[in-house]
């Protein structure tokens, strides 16, 4: 028979249950609140690192034209922007980060004015799966990380696209709940519980990645094939048909019209692909995507470099990823096809 010590003690433990469970609940809002509004390192720390990295660059040359390519992976890893620089006397950066879709770029381009950072040149990728409803999914969605945008950010994201699609929207809600889970790790930098002697402990995070933005990423050939693999279970369903997706479509010119507000010349890229990438388009996909390039061309009148037929095969390890060789290939005729006109004519029109 249970006495009534037993009972106290019972009653005790609830109490301190209910207490420590209170604790950590608003520990958490605070951390949440924290995180969302005053922690950008925290939240989002490749975009701060790119941000201070452009800001450094802007601060070695200053005075000097500023051009920034805008991209998802197929920049990051494509674009030497050091290399495509030249001697122009210009600031040249690349500001690719993977899975980076029309709803992330805006978001981008707006932190960055409010950083104070202006853009005399901008390139922006359309990777056109990213503007296509035929897939079996929103590619915009399905890679966002709603955890890295602040909830001004994220509230965009109940008016992106019908029928209202939930995914980053999940993450967001999942990051801020349990911020202590989902940004542990840079939590603990933060609050330097991690120390590791010389030449232990991880690399630091998005390495390898030069100061110009450049991630030169060396894939041994044995694993190509794999990478191969990939790409075509992720990309395969957008090329066979196209039907323009209006959600990202509307990010995209509202980028442009703001860029151009701001008196930035922007630049639409398209990124080079490999031909097993160039052989799945369809006759009504090629339609599709060509549509797109002219309405871009016409209707909104930016210019356009289609660069998808820029580079053979050696040079990428994926069919759409380049390797660093392709990415210095590629960075020696954009210098000269994209970057330079557009210097040219950003120098023109600010007379």
């Amino acid at each position: 028979m249970r006495g009534p010590m037993f009972r106290s003690w019972r009653r005790h433990s609830r109490r301190a249950a209910f207490w420590l469970a209170g604790f950590f609940c608003v520990s958490q809002l605070a951390l949440a609140v924290y995180v969302d509004q005053d922690a950008p390192a925290i939240r989002d720390p490749e975009y701060v690192l790119l941000q201070d990295m452009l800001r450094d660059r802007i601060a070695e040359q200053p005075g000097k034209p500023v051009a920034m390519f805008l991209g998802s992976s197929r920049v990051a890893l494509g674009f030497d922007a050091a290399r495509a620089r030249g001697d122009n006397d210009a600031v040249v950066f690349n500001f690719g980060i993977p899975g980076s879709g029309p709803y992330l770029q805006t978001i981008i381009l707006e932190r960055l004015n409010n950083a104070g950072i202006h853009l005399d040149v901008l390139f922006l990728e359309v990777l056109h799966p990213f503007y296509n409803s035929t897939g079996i999914r929103s590619l915009d969605h399905s890679l966002l990380d709603g955890a890295r945008l602040t909830a001004g950010e994220a509230s965009g994201l109940l008016h992106y696209g019908k029928p209202l699609r939930t995914g980053p929207i999940r993450r967001w809600v999942w990051a801020r709940a349990l911020p202590s889970n989902r940004h542990q790790a840079e939590l603990r930098d933060a609050l330097h519980l991690d120390v590791y002697q010389p030449g232990q402990g991880p690399p630091a995070p998005f390495q390898p990645i030069d100061q110009f933005g450049h991630r030169k990423r060396e894939i041994p050939p044995d694993y190509w094939q794999e990478f191969v693999n990939l790409a075509h279970r992720q990309y395969d369903d957008y090329f066979a048909r196209f039907e323009l997706d209006p959600a990202p479509w509307g990010r995209l010119t509202m980028a442009i019209d703001t860029a151009r507000a701001r008196g930035t010349e922007v630049v639409i890229v398209l990124m080079p692909e490999g031909t097993g990438f160039r052989r799945l388009y369809t006759p009504q996909s090629s339609q599709g995507v060509a549509d797109v390039i002219r309405r871009l061309r016409e209707e909104i009148g930016v210019t356009v470099v289609d660069a998808r037929e820029w580079m053979d095969d050696s040079g990428f390890y994926d069919h759409h990823h380049l390797l660093p060789r392709g990415a210095a290939v590629f960075a020696d005729r954009f210098r000269t096809d994209a970057l330079e006109p557009a210097l040219r004519r950003r120098a023109q029109s600010s007379k």
